[in-house]
């Protein structure tokens, strides 16, 4: 006997509300970035009076800036600031006054980040005058160095280092190295980060020589970064970095920094929803995302089932992420790379630091050991939210920490030693029927041990080992230390090389090698025999990749990967036929059960007809060897398993396309990007397969492929008082599986169309910052029944295809405001409050729903929840966060 449910209630938008809201959201940033682009920008066009006889340069340039809003920056060593000069000026554009100033004295100017940087003119060149041929080899030499903060000591990740006079440049690699090889000559050497003051270098070059050079905060423009790029004059590409700043400006639950909420500034990144920090990646899965902290990666990125972050932001110093175009010495995952270096420590002074919210506090201590050759960081964040917990019930128990600590060690000029561990572990139990207490538990361990060497100005190494694990416990008998546990663990040797060759050409090449150990769950009790057997594997990788620039209007990034996979004994593997049934076990002591070999290109191609347009088209092939096994896409009820490419197990592969256009105007960057992604041997899961204690779960296993295309557009304003970002993307991923949904396409569970960020900070003094962040989803995808049927006294659900329903929208409106108390900026105590409020309207934003329904008397459907101590019903929907204000305070002093 069949019959149909009734129509499900919706927590929808109407279509005019959804409308009015985009938008709104859409006009209002941009109208906001278009009335203050003009004031944050070097405004030439701005009329002024200036009358100055026979005074000093120095003071005629302070008039200027004084009048004109400007910054000027020259090197005291080729501009003679002493000599007198006479200007005449009223009413006139600041261009015009400036024609009339320099030609007089020799002198011209550039714009570079809202400054106007001076420099001698040039002689002209007779115009008869032979063009020179290219230098000799022997006529060339390198200029090299490291660029660092002023104040901290800290390398500056992604600075430019421009010629100003030959237009040529670069940036500064991971450890803050570059590296430039020219011709002999005399050079106007500028270096700039954004965020920080531009400095200016006169150099003779005529043999190799390093310069490092220390950079100052920028202090007169409030910069609040919120997607920087690495980029110089010419050639600038996004490169989708976060500052350290922006992340602790993204506030999440209880007023404290939130990782996974800053990543969701990129466009095509979407998250699972509250109470989680599994995110997808442009159609890609949630095990498809690479974190790596200091080069190790880190297989669950969450405290509390995603509430907080396990990286402390606190500890951050630089971040990028790739969702395209990964950089040639990273392998391993199909979707995304998020690379975040952790703090050196302060190189001068040792400092401290504490936050303190109402559910989270973290304590830093940094500094020098030996001043300019050896610093420390030490980092805790530790929880105190078990009085929520404990109000409903006496018996709960719920904890997390973190630990981050790194010494760093300058051996001499050419030679750097890093060391880093980071340590995080949860524990929940809210038992409140049962005197046998169970609970769930997950641990992350990393640990890093770097050495930079210099060969040469040229050729500049790194060789890394690291080793990472990750624990994952379902706990039958805390008392009685009983429990389920899953595990992941790999050792890592990986030796990398550039070889700076000229400032048109830089080469990346070395290998990796892995070692992997898997458990995907087994019991601990003594009588009880391992039901799933371990497995090892290795990997070996070796890499090589070009970066080539021309004439400043084409850089083309080409590379190849070769990937060896062995999955090794001791194993015991189970032979499956064509039906999925049993039919063998195979059992092997030791070397290799099965091998893959797979090689992964990538091509990467950008035009810059102008310096404010780029055009790119890029290809990569990704191969993924291991895999997250999952009965949940709820962080609540999710077991996590990893396997290893097996015999039963093929590697996960993905071809990217993708085309993007990007546009400056003035401080408005507009970004365009459209891509496609088709992935095979993606994993789906039998009816009612059961990743706890199953031998057979490889036979459970359904394998298909994935297609994903997407646009995504996005706008930004990164510099001055007021920064904004807008992104939105429209993608749709379907999947198709053998022996699966009837061999025909159905939308992935991660299947959300529709994706809007907007984020807002604005400075509003000296000592206060507001934020608002306003993000929106499409809900997430999954199978509802059709209709029941009675078959034995039970009521069994009826599915006629996957995926055919969805969660209600996603939205929800944050805001926060930081008030520091401090009105001396130099002061060697800083504190500050921090007002938030997650959730402003309390959107209730579910994240599951049930369907084995139970009819009330008042007509509703809701689900039995606890059989087996009281009759309990709750509604068919769960949503975990509502309107959470929230107060936290946090200190420095250095």
């Amino acid at each position: 006997m069949f019959f149909r449910l009734p129509n499900k209630k919706r927590f929808r938008f109407p279509n005019l509300t959804k409308l009015q809201i985009f938008g709104s959201a859409l006009f209002f940033i941009i109208f906001v970035n278009l009335q203050t682009t003009q004031a944050q920008t070097v405004d030439l066009s701005k009329k002024i009076t200036i009358v100055a006889k026979n005074q000093k340069l120095s003071s005629v340039l302070t008039e200027l800036s004084t009048k004109g809003n400007l910054i000027f920056t020259y090197s005291s060593q080729q501009i003679n600031v002493t000599q007198n000069v006479t200007l005449v000026a009223r009413n006139k554009p600041i261009s015009e006054i400036l024609k009339m100033l320099f030609p007089k004295i020799s002198v011209e100017y550039i714009v570079v980040e809202k400054q106007i940087v001076l420099k001698p003119k040039k002689t002209e060149q007779p115009v008869n005058e032979t063009i020179k041929p290219d230098p000799k080899p022997e006529n060339v030499a390198t200029l090299s160095g490291f660029v660092k903060d002023n104040k901290t000591g800290e390398v500056l990740i992604g600075a430019n280092v421009y010629l100003a006079n030959s237009l040529k440049g670069t940036t500064t690699n991971a450890y803050g190295f570059y590296s430039l090889s020219v011709s002999f000559g005399t050079y106007d050497v500028t270096y700039s980060h954004l965020g920080y003051n531009v400095e200016t270098e006169h150099i003779e070059l005529t043999k190799n020589i390093q310069i490092s050079k220390q950079l100052s905060p920028n202090q007169i423009d409030f910069e609040m970064i919120v997607v920087t790029q690495d980029e110089n004059s010419h050639n600038a590409l996004p490169n989708n970095k976060l500052s350290s700043k922006i992340i602790s400006n993204n506030k999440g639950l209880g007023g404290e920094a939130n990782l996974n909420k800053s990543l969701q500034l990129f466009s095509g990144v979407n998250a699972f929803g509250d109470g989680s920090v599994y995110f997808f990646t442009r159609g890609g899965n949630k095990d498809q995302n690479m974190i790596f902290i200091d080069e190790a990666p880190i297989y669950n990125p969450s405290h509390l089932f995603g509430f907080f972050s396990a990286v402390s932001p606190d500890a951050i110093n630089d971040l990028k992420f790739y969702k395209s175009e990964f950089p040639i010495s990273y392998s391993g995952r199909l979707s995304s790379v998020t690379d975040i270096k952790i703090k050196d420590g302060h190189a001068t002074k040792i400092g401290f630091s504490a936050n303190f919210s109402p559910f989270t506090s973290s304590y830093a201590i940094d500094g020098p050991l030996k001043k300019e050759a050896v610093t420390f960081l030490v980092n805790l964040r530790k929880s105190h939210v078990n009085y929520i917990f404990q109000k409903m019930s006496k018996k709960s128990d719920v904890k997390f920490y973190d630990f981050h600590t790194k010494l760093n060690f300058k051996l001499n000029t050419r030679n750097k030693l890093y060391f880093s561990i980071f340590n995080g572990s949860d524990f929940f139990t809210n038992n409140t029927q049962s005197n046998i207490y169970g609970a769930i538990a997950w641990r992350n361990f990393a640990s890093t041990l770097r050495w930079n060497h210099l060969f040469s100005d040229k050729l500049f190494s790194n060789l890394t080992i690291f080793t990472s694990a990750y624990n994952y416990f379902l706990y039958t008998s805390v008392q009685e230390d009983r429990y389920w546990n899953s595990r992941i663990s790999n050792l890592n040797f990986k030796y990398d090389l550039t070889f700076f060759k000229s400032p048109e050409s830089t080469t990346k090449f070395g290998a990796n090698f892995n070692i992997y150990g898997f458990n995907p769950g087994n019991l601990n009790l003594e009588y009880f025999s391992k039901i799933i057997s371990p497995s090892k594997a290795s990997e070996l990788i070796i890499y090589f990749g070009n970066e080539f620039k021309s004439d400043d209007k084409l850089l083309l990034n080409y590379g190849i990967r070769a990937v060896l996979w062995n999955n090794r004994g001791p194993n015991v593997s189970y032979i499956f036929d064509e039906n999925y049934n049993k039919i063998g076990t195979t059992y092997t002591e030791s070397g290799i059960i099965k091998s893959y070999l797979n090689l992964e290109p990538q091509f990467n191609l950008s035009v810059f007809p102008r310096k404010t347009v780029i055009f790119k088209i890029s290809y990569n092939h990704n191969v993924q060897n291991i895999h997250q096994l999952s009965n949940s896409s709820s962080p609540f009820t999710n077991l996590d398993v990893w396997m290893p490419s097996s015999p039963n197990i093929k590697p996960q592969k993905l071809d990217l396309f993708s085309m993007s256009f990007h546009k400056k105007f003035y401080e408005l960057t507009f970004s365009a990007e459209g891509f496609y992604k088709y992935f095979r041997n993606q994993i789906e899961y039998e009816n009612h397969a059961s990743m706890l204690l199953n031998p057979y779960i490889e036979g459970d296993l359904r394998f298909g492929t994935t297609q994903a295309a997407g646009l995504e557009l996005s706008v930004s304003k990164q510099k001055g008082d007021l920064t904004t970002f807008l992104s939105y993307s429209y993608s749709r991923v379907y999947r198709k599986t053998k022996d699966f949904n009837s061999d025909k396409f159905y939308p992935a569970t991660f299947d959300r169309p529709h994706a809007l960020n907007a984020n807002m900070m604005y400075q509003v003094s000296k000592r206060l910052n507001l934020t608002g962040n306003w993000t929106f989803s499409s809900g997430m995808r999954f199978s509802s029944p059709t209709a029941f049927y009675s078959y034995m006294g039970y009521t069994i659900p009826f599915y006629k295809s996957v995926n055919n329903d969805k969660l209600p929208d996603y939205h929800r409106l944050d805001i926060s405001a930081t008030l520091k108390l401090n009105k001396n900026e130099t002061a060697k105590f800083q504190h500050e409050f921090i007002f938030s409020v997650y959730n402003l309207y309390g959107r209730r934003n579910v994240i599951s729903v049930n369907f084995n329904k139970i009819e009330t008397s008042d007509n509703q459907y809701v689900v039995p929840t606890n059989y087996l101590y009281e009759h309990t019903i709750t509604p068919t929907s769960i949503a975990v966060s509502g309107f959470v204000p929230a107060i936290a305070y946090s200190l420095t002093f250095r």
